[in-house]
């Protein structure tokens, strides 16, 4: 099981230095990508322009009625600004400059004198896309001021467009205006003459009703006499008391009575001066009477409905023809006096500077981004990876203790004959160069198989791997020569009947004896040996390294593994015991064959071999796991084929002194 540890900052910095080639390379690709973009791509410029929109309409006269803008609205700037965006002010400018002549807008959309149709159309929204995603409109912030940019490759021809955009758009927005001033002088005629019409049909209808009113108080004058009380209420009304002509008729009313009591007294009725009297009384009061029935029948006619409603309609009908004749007169006045609430506070100038591409700021980024990126990537990879790559994981993961760390087998192919191959395989390069870190860290595996066991050291040991091509044979090789150096008699036994090897190293490491077919003829090792074609003693081999032999695997059976699994297998291993003080077996890998499980349980231990960032963490894992279900005893593992440099393992001491060794060995070798 593949158990959690803690992450520490020297886990970083290791796979930095280990995938620094890939950072290096992405840091490298980019920032090269990006100098070269930066250094070659067209400059731009940007012109700006800056404009001052006022919140309020200026006003020569006052006619806010009829041009009311209501500026104070949140919305209002807004919709400026969108004006200032929009597709009509830019097609304006295109036409004025004749922008689809220039070769700055060639890009964009192609020019054609005599283009039409659909083609014609599709070049001009081209053209309007390229104008309008070259433009800026960027509103201050607390004021009534708005930049307008325009972006070109041209920096004249960038300040001619802003400052054309902006007089078109004053120009528009003046029109703008001009066509409601026209608009609403129309309006305002014809709603003139519709009211003058009005006017003087309620004119005419009231008057007409006027002139009917003396035909109906006659009317009503000329009616019955009312009563006593009627005529007693007619009297008390306001408009009677208060009439200057009612109120002399009531004098001369007085006076005659008076005149008519004094005469009583001298005369009697009869008398000619009484009947005078009291004939003007009567006459008077008779006045009187029709003249109160008068004015009470006016003022009926005027409280009427009819006449309410034709007084009412004429007078409205005048007020509105007279407000809408001086709108129409204030609106003439203004149509010819045009002005603007937009002014230019700045023109656009002519820049020296683009505004990109921004190269310093360009660099400064690519270098920034590179490396985070590259280091990002480098990360990314290790994730990916899911092999061993360090001593840390063969513990989390193996759960065994490592029994030495075997260098790159390039380090160890430097040492070179004079053909300049190398002059022994690195198989058995512990013979041959005993003082290299290659043959140190085999003897560092020797004294780990040896202090493995705390009862006694193991005499028989497997040497396997999880996988191919991770190792083994050469491990299994050199551990044999180390213990046979060490005064041990050893014997190593290439128990791998599948794909055998160990018969061509002895084979390269004596040139001047027997061929690879001898050393491994018909007759002759593991598998004769187990058929009974052939004897151990007939099919061991000495090798020109004291104490050590040698039992090739022979022929290829055709099954392996019953032969490898059966009691002469295990009784041969016991025979051989007795023999050699150790026993050095190279089998087939762990997980694709069941060779190398079968072995281990006729063996004192197992030593597992796993490959530097080849490895993978499952198969190591599942070897682990069948070694563990054949009961077999794990002594260690060995990390083969580490790139001390690369992965930074100068830490261990036999390294750096040993490596010392070898250069001078190396130098001297050279001299030779």
């Amino acid at each position: 099981m593949i158990q959690e540890s803690e992450v520490h900052l020297h886990d970083y910095l290791r796979v930095l230095q280990k995938r620094r080639w890939t950072a290096i390379t992405f840091f490298v690709i980019l920032v090269t990508v990006v100098a070269v973009a930066t250094f070659t791509i067209r400059p731009v410029y940007r012109s700006t322009v800056q404009i001052l929109i006022e919140r309020e309409n200026p006003n020569v006269v006052s006619i806010q009625e009829v041009l009311a803008i209501d500026a104070t609205a949140t919305d209002y700037y807004q919709t400026q600004y969108e004006i200032l965006k929009s597709e009509t002010l830019a097609r304006r400018v295109i036409a004025r400059l004749k922008l689809d002549r220039d070769p700055d807008f060639q890009s964009g959309a192609a020019h054609s004198e005599d283009a039409t149709g659909p083609d014609s159309e599709e070049k001009a929204r081209g053209l309007l896309k390229t104008f309008l995603s070259r433009l800026t409109v960027s509103p201050i912030r607390n004021s009534r001021l708005v930049n307008v940019a325009f972006d070109s490759h041209d920096p004249v021809l960038s300040a001619l467009v802003a400052n054309t955009l902006a007089d078109e758009y004053i120009q528009y927005n003046m029109e703008l205006k001009i066509k409601a001033v026209q608009d609403a002088s129309n309006w305002l005629r014809k709603r003139v003459d519709e009211m003058q019409v009005k006017v003087q049909q309620s004119e005419e209808a009231f008057e007409k009703f006027k002139e009917s009113i003396p035909t109906q108080i006659t009317a009503q004058v000329e009616s019955k006499a009312e009563s006593a009380e009627a005529m007693k209420e007619m009297e008390s009304r306001p408009e009677v008391v208060n009439n200057k002509f009612i109120q002399d008729l009531r004098t001369e009313e007085i006076r005659l009575t008076a005149k008519q009591s004094e005469l009583s007294k001298k005369y009697g009725p009869k008398h000619p001066q009484m009947i005078q009297v009291t004939s003007e009384l009567a006459t008077l009061r008779d006045k009187m009477e029709r003249e109160i029935k008068r004015l009470v029948g006016a003022v009926k006619i005027e409280e009427s409905s009819q006449y309410l409603y034709l007084k009412r309609e004429e007078d409205a009908n005048r007020q509105l023809y007279e407000v809408l004749l001086k709108r129409l007169k204030e609106t003439a006045l203004t149509e010819n006096l045009p002005r603007s609430n937009i002014q230019v506070v700045d023109a656009a100038q002519p820049v020296t500077i683009p505004i990109k591409p921004k190269k310093a700021m360009n660099m400064i980024l690519a270098v920034v981004l590179g490396l985070v990126l590259g280091s990002g990537l480098a990360f990314f990879f290790e994730y990916l990876d899911n092999t061993i790559k360090s001593p840390e994981d063969i513990e989390r993961v193996i759960g065994a203790p490592l029994l030495g760390i075997v260098p790159s087998a390039g380090r160890a192919r430097k040492t070179t004959g004079p053909s300049g191959k190398p002059s022994h395989p690195i198989e058995t390069v512990l013979s041959a160069e005993p003082k290299s870190s290659y043959a140190e860290a085999y003897r560092t595996i020797r004294t780990g198989v040896l202090l493995s066991s705390a009862e006694r050291p193991p005499k028989v040991v497997l040497v396997t791997s999880p996988g191919p091509v991770e190792g083994k044979t050469t491990t299994a090789a050199n551990l044999a020569i180390a213990m046979a150096q060490a005064g041990s008699s050893t014997l190593l036994i290439d128990a791998d009947l599948r794909r055998p090897r160990v018969h061509q190293l002895f084979a390269r490491e004596n040139p001047g004896g027997d061929s690879e077919a001898d050393w491994n003829g018909n007759v002759k090792g593991l598998g004769p040996v187990l058929v009974g074609e052939a004897t151990a003693e007939a099919a061991i081999r000495q090798t020109p390294i004291p104490l050590l032999s040698v039992l090739t695997s022979g022929p290829i059976p055709p099954n392996p593994a019953e032969l490898l699994g059966s009691h002469r297998m295990r009784d041969l291993i016991a025979e051989l015991g007795r023999k050699f003080d150790r026993i050095i077996i190279d089998s087939p890998p762990l997980v694709p064959v069941t060779d190398a499980t079968l072995l281990s349980t006729i063996c004192d231990g197992v030593v597992l071999v796993v490959k530097d960032s080849r490895t993978t963490k499952l198969l190591a894992t599942e070897g682990r796991k069948r070694l563990t279900e054949a009961k077999a005893k794990l002594l260690g593992v060995v990390f083969n084929d580490v790139d001390l440099k690369k992965d930074s393992y100068r830490y261990y001491p036999y390294h750096s002194y040993y490596g010392k060794e070898e250069k001078s060995h190396k130098r001297k070798s050279a001299r030779t």
